[in-house]
């Protein structure tokens, strides 16, 4: 779907290769052991991280458990013609209608909350709005 509107195959197989590395690199960083495992909704594991260290047996396993559960939902049916891929720095955001007209047409509000930075509002950013399920290309 993203290289119908124009996103380029190349562009593609980068994201999917710093997705497999940052998989791989969780093995050996803590930061990216800890952002991996959180990246994948585990609160409690990514504690686990944060306590007991990378150097624990115990949170080595489990993050092997993980690479290996993620790489494996790749190859669950070799027939399937997506496959999901965690961008990190990105985020889902859930819309709602601006029924007092503040926006233009093509704006957005965007108001996140960062990593011990609290609330932050994006400006004069690019953002992409697609919807989910999307039909087709371009239904977004």
């Amino acid at each position: 779907m993203l290289s119908t509107l124009g996103i380029s195959n190349e562009a593609l197989l980068a994201k999917q290769q710093d997705y497999f590395n940052w998989i791989r690199d969780a093995s050996v960083s803590f930061e990216a052991a800890f952002d991996f495992v959180s990246a994948l909704g585990q609160e409690n594991e990514a504690e686990r991280v944060l306590l007991d260290g990378l150097e624990s047996p115990a949170v080595q396993k489990m993050v092997a458990t993980f690479q290996g559960r993620e790489l494996a939902s790749f190859r669950k049916d070799e027939k399937k013609e997506k496959s999901r891929i965690l961008v990190r720095k990105s985020r889902i955001l859930f819309g709602v209608c601006d029924p007092f007209q503040v926006l233009q047409e093509g704006e957005v509000h965007i108001r996140i909350t960062g990593a011990r930075k609290g609330f932050t509002t994006l400006a004069e950013t690019d953002v992409i709005v697609v919807r989910n399920p999307c039909l087709h290309a371009g239904e977004g």
